[in-house]
């Protein structure tokens, strides 16, 4: 695709817009109001022939300003942070494992309740069966002689 034209040049949304420093949305704005000429593409991609004079205005200087190299000599302290993060790491899987211990402890306790109300249920069942294998009668003089 020829990316030029002696009117301007065709270029989708997304380029436009890091040119001008602006959004994507804003790019399709501008193209609109200023009526130029739209090119579908692929899919989402559409061009527009956006004016020489347009262009020219970002051409004398860069868009995003070049940071120093002042600000990347001191590189950061790499070891230190990891450092940090491992230390952290560190507390918080020391916090885990004793939320972990905690919820066994408690798991052990549960165990231990349920397996001590299973037994005094079955204790029961079998109280009950001895009592009705006694009879009506014979449970009856039970009673009354307080049996």
């Amino acid at each position: 695709m020829d990316n030029s034209s002696h009117d301007g040049r065709w270029l989708s949304y997304d380029e436009l817009a890091v040119i001008r420093g602006i959004n994507r949305v804003s790019a399709v704005k501008l193209a609109q109001r200023e009526r130029w000429r739209r090119q579908p593409g692929n899919g989402r991609t559409v061009r527009v022939l956006v004016p020489e004079d347009w262009l020219a205005r970002y051409r004398k200087g860069p868009l995003i300003p070049e940071a120093s190299t002042e600000e990347y000599r001191e590189a950061p302290d790499y070891g230190a942070m990891l450092g940090a993060i491992q230390a952290a790491h560190a507390g918080e899987v020391a916090a885990l494992k004793a939320l972990v211990d905690a919820a066994t402890e408690r798991a052990d306790r549960a165990d231990v309740t349920a397996a001590a109300a299973q037994e005094r249920a079955e204790e029961l069942a079998r109280e009950e069966n001895t009592r009705k294998a006694l009879g009506r009668w014979a449970r009856l003089r039970a009673a009354w002689r307080g049996g």
